[in-house]
């Protein structure tokens, strides 16, 4: 994940991450967004995505204070 930011740099002058990929593990999601929204200091989405049904599903993490359920409601 932290490989993805680094390689879209521009992605660092948004407030938040969210980040989509076909392959990530879902057990591990919530744990790498709290790792990625420390290490960047912003609120994190990881999200899964199957592109087959054309949906995704993800888990996110804030950073700061930021009411990320408030702000995606």
């Amino acid at each position: 994940a932290k490989e993805l930011v680094e390689a879209n740099e521009a992605w660092l002058s948004h407030p938040a991450l969210v980040l989509p990929a076909v392959d990530w593990h879902a057990g591990v999601m919530g744990i790498v967004a709290n790792r990625i929204a420390e290490h960047f200091t912003r609120p994190t989405i990881l999200l899964k995505v199957n592109e087959a049904a054309g949906t995704a599903h993800g888990s996110g993490r804030s950073f700061g204070g930021f009411d990320l359920h408030a702000a995606l409601g």
